[in-house]
Order: C-alpha cells, then structure tokens, then sequence
C-alpha cells in the first residue's frame, strides 16, 4: 500500500486488509465518488481481486455467481444511494440458497442526513430482513478509534462463516481524494504501523469445519421400523453431498439426486413416472439437504405420505416442508446422520420394478423424430464433455431438464450443475453465470442455457462475456413467457391470457445483440440444425446460440411423452 495520508483510507485501508488475512479477498465495485476511499483500498492491495460491472443488479448476481462455485464469501463494494436497493433481489437470492455475501456501502456523514441534502437517503437497516446482520460505521476521523474497526471486520467474518448476509455500511466524509492529507490520529497511525508489520488477522476466527463436525457427533434413533428406505436428495455443500452418497452406495440404498445436486441417479427418468407408480411406496421417504425442485418429486412424496411413508427431513439451516408432510425433521449435517443411520439394523433398501428400456425407447424415439425444445435439451447433453460447467436458467429450462436431463446427464461424469432455485426468479441470470466463471478454470467448458426473457432481462452483464473463453450461451426464443402456456387459464380463457400472461417480445432474432457485445453468434431453426451445438462446444471464443422453437408444438411433444409412459404403468 502506498503512503497513506487521508483519514478515510486509513480506514478503509485497515479494514480490507484484515478482510483479505481472513481470506475474504473477491470483491466486486461499483464505482462511485462516495466510496473511493474503498475502491482505492482494493485496487491497491496486491492480494485483493477485484470485478468492475457498470450494473449494480448485475454486480450482485456475479457476486452470487462467485460465492456459489468457490462457497467462499465475496464482498460488494458500492456507493451511498440506489445502488443498494439494486442489490436486493441478488441478497434474496444468496440468502435463501444459503450463499454468504457481504454488502460494504458508502454513505453519507450524519450532518448531510435527515435534511434533504442532495442524493442522500436513510441507508441504515436498508435490508430490514432479520437474515441481513447489519452494522454501521461512523465517519472515520482522527478521534476514532482503529482499533474497534479492526474487530468490527473480524466480527463479521464471524459471520460471513457461518453462511450469513452482512451489511457493512460506513460513512465517508469529504475530501474523497486519497492524497489530500486529513488528521489521522497519533494512536491510529501507530495502531495501523504496528499491525501492518504483522500478517495475521486483527481477530483469530476458528470456525469448526465440516469434518471436525462429522467426526464429533454421534446420534441415536428413536425409530426402529425403518422398512424400506428411499433417498431424495437436495442441495447441500458439494462435499457432503459426496460424502453421503458415497455412504449411501457403499450400503446399496437407493436414492434420487436431483439436478440442484451433483450426483448419480437412482433412477435416471424417475421423475417421469413418479406421478404413476401404483406399486407400494417406501415405508420411510428421507430427504436430505435443501428445498427439492421437481413438481413430479414433490407429488410422489405427498402420495407416499397420504399411503402412510413416514417423511424425514434432514438439513442443519433449513426445514423444508412446503406441503406439511414432514413427520420428523433433523437439525443436523447431513452426512452425520447418513454415517450414524447406517449403523442402524433394521434397515432395507426400498425396490421399484419400472420399465426403464421402454422409456428409454419413447424418448429416444420422440426427441430425434421431433424438433423442439427437448431435443434442444437431449442434443446438448449428448454433446457436452465431462467436467463441464452447467448454467440452468429458470422458468421453462429448468423444468424441461427437471423432467428429461437426468436421462442423458447422468451418464456424463463431473459435470457441475448451477441453477438459482432458492427463489426462482428469472432476472440476474447471465451475471450469476459470469461470477461461475470467475472461479472457472479457462480451459473448462462454460454453458448457460436459458429462455429469450431471462435474456433479456440481463442484457448489461454480456458485456462480462468477451474476454472469457469456452464459454457457450444457449438461448431459447420460443416468442416470450412460454411457460404461462401450461396455466389452466391459457386454454380455458385465451383473450385474457394474451392479454395479461402471454408476454410477446419484439426481438426477431438476437444476432444484433451478439454483435454488440463481441459474441459469435449462431442460430438453429430444425432438427438438421442440431449439429451447430455440437460445432458449438468446440469454439473456444464466447458464443450466443439461438434456438428457434415453437412452444405450442414442444406443448404437444411434452404431452405425448407422458401419456406413452403413463400407458406403461
């Protein structure tokens, strides 16, 4: 760090540069005259990496982007303002998918709130959410003291390790300019000397770690009558989800992973028949991790239930029961109880007989004789390398995958899977996909597969893509908010669905966009057309893929595929 003369740096200085001996060393600015004293801290720091991104909603879903792939806390630096409100649906997002950020704000002295002063706004427990821990700085002066600065960052490291959203929110006096000197504080500047010439933390954080945890506790089950078990599988740390099951298959019980996870499947197609299984089900249903995705999953648990399966559900942060099915609920790892219930007796696995070649034959022979969607879907999986990385986008490539990706992605090995599920929404896909890549090795294959309006919402953050390599965008352009077609109200009401669902863009064709942001463009129209995704995922400079469909006849396919399977049941 060079010279510092300006009480504000002084600061800003220290606290990055604890944040950074912590290990918290991504950071992602937004420019502005407020925070300078911040930005000029982080650029300066030789071990500080940083991301600019002229889009501040952008900037938060690349932040979520990051922490998802390395399960590292980021940190996003902004100014004082509407920058922080543009935040919110990314920290909605992080929060519920249980990824930690931190929001480090800029804002106004106390003499320029409260009046109307220009640009200012009351940015204090702006988040009002309980899940947000929030602290405020005052103005950094020469009065202040250093010291509870130094511990106010390691205090929310302390946080940021236990998966936790924080918002930091300093204010700033002018002079912004870091080289306009400002007192500083005799025992300051003395603090900052003395600490600087060490190398540790201000504050040692010992954070006990997943293996610590699993090698620590034991449990015992009040239930005996296990039956016949079954395993569904939701999100969690990738390295519990490994460790379970690994246990889980060592022990041959049968389990269900589903595409927010990582693993093998049970049964690859299962959650294509799920909703017509007439044999008996599994006298006890365990669900392990986060929230479970499929509707298909979601329906054969409730049937199990209302047929007497007794429903566990097993995640350390979260209860998950969204249909009040839960007969007993598990606040612990994962992993502990997969460990401890396998040292259980009376456990079997749970047996279904399914006419898996028949399926196999259906999809195979509906999804190459037909162009849509699906085989869009089929097409890709065939093609793609192993230890890629994969984007799935919400709305309608989400739920099309949900059904038919474990078909074929299953068969592929190491192959990441990424999806924003916690809440659903479709805006911030493309910078969530690009904070990936921040944490994604170059020579590793990148692709974001999402519809036209999840494109367009996200337009701003193609701009991260044109130095990036291997990296492949594949859009959907079925005409715009395809996925409200499958509403009861669509077939039954039609002029008020065009009307107020149907949502029509004029975008003919997104060549011009490619364009624009240095993107090789492609585009497939047919089932001839297909083998342009095979080109595709040989080119390593970033390239948009536009796929032509019709949604009314991937509707139809869709429909035909279930009726031909539910025949077989």
């Amino acid at each position: 760090m060079k010279e510092i003369k300006n009480v504000s740096v002084l600061f800003a200085s220290a606290v990055i540069e604890n944040f950074v001996r912590h290990g918290v060393k991504q950071f992602f600015l937004a420019p502005g005259s407020r925070n300078s004293a911040f930005l000029y801290s982080i650029v300066n720091h030789p071990q500080a990496k940083y991301c600019i991104h002229f889009d501040e909603r952008g900037l938060g879903f690349l932040a979520l982007g990051y922490s998802k792939r390395t399960l590292e806390p980021s940190v996003l630096c902004i100014t004082s303002g509407t920058a922080l409100a543009n935040l919110y649906p990314a920290i909605l997002e992080a929060h519920y998918g249980g990824v930690p950020l931190l929001i480090l704000s800029a804002d106004r002295s106390f003499e320029e709130l409260y009046n109307h002063s220009d640009q200012s706004m009351d940015q204090h427990h702006l988040y009002q959410a309980e899940f947000v821990k929030y602290f405020h700085h005052p103005s950094p002066s020469a009065s202040l003291s250093l010291a509870h600065s130094l511990s106010l960052s390691s205090q929310i490291v302390s946080h940021l390790k236990k998966n936790k959203i924080v918002h930091l929110n300093m204010s700033f006096k002018k002079p912004f300019d870091p080289h306009i000197e400002t007192p500083m504080g005799e025992e300051n500047i003395l603090r900052y000397k003395t600490w600087s010439n060490k190398s540790t933390p201000y504050t040692e954080i010992n954070h006990e770690n997943n293996s610590q945890k699993t090698s620590k506790e034991t449990l015992i089950f009040p239930k005996k009558d296990w039956g016949d078990l079954f395993f569904l599988i939701g999100k969690m740390h990738p390295q519990k989800e490994k460790d379970v099951m690994n246990l889980l298959s060592n022990a041959s019980l049968p389990f269900f992973s589903e595409i927010s996870s990582h693993g093998t499947s049970f049964k690859p197609h299962f959650p294509l028949y799920a909703p017509f299984l007439k044999e008996k089900p599994p006298t006890t249903l365990i669900h392990l991790g986060q929230n479970l995705i499929s509707p298909a999953i979601k329906s054969f648990m409730k049937k199990s239930h209302e047929k007497g399966t007794h429903i566990i559900h097993v995640c350390k942060h979260f209860l998950v029961d969204p249909d009040a099915i839960l007969n007993e609920h598990f606040s612990l790892d994962e992993a502990v109880f997969t460990k401890a219930l396998l040292q259980e007796k009376e456990i079997k696995p749970w047996k279904v007989k399914t006419p898996d070649d028949a399926i196999k034959q259906i999809l195979e022979q509906t999804l190459q004789s037909n162009y849509s969607e699906l085989s869009v879907f089929a097409k890709m999986w065939k093609e793609i390398s192993p230890q890629s990385l994969v984007f799935i986008a919400n709305s309608m490539p989400i739920r099309h995958h949900l059904l038919y990706h474990s078909f074929y992605a299953f068969q592929k090995t190491g192959v990441e899977i990424f999806s924003n599920r916690a809440l659903s929404g479709i805006d911030g896909i493309i910078a969530t996909f690009c904070g990936l890549l921040e944490a994604n090795s170059p020579s590793k294959k990148a692709v974001l597969i999402l519809g036209d309006l999840s494109f367009l919402h996200d337009l701003n953050s193609l701009s991260l893509l044109s130095k990036t390599k291997n990296t492949l965008i594949i859009v959907i352009n079925n005409g715009g908010g395809a996925i409200f077609k499958y509403l009861p109200i669509a077939g039954i009401e039609s002029d008020i669905f065009n009307k107020a669902f149907f949502t029509p863009h004029e975008q003919k064709s997104f060549h011009p966009v490619a364009e624009q942001f240095n993107l090789h463009y492609e585009s497939v129209r047919s089932l001839n057309d297909l083998i342009k995704i095979k080109n595709s995922f040989h080119k390593e400079t970033p390239t948009l893929l536009e796929i032509f469909v019709d949604s009314n006849e991937t509707q139809k396919i869709e429909e035909d595929i279930k009726n031909k399977i539910k025949e077989l049941f």
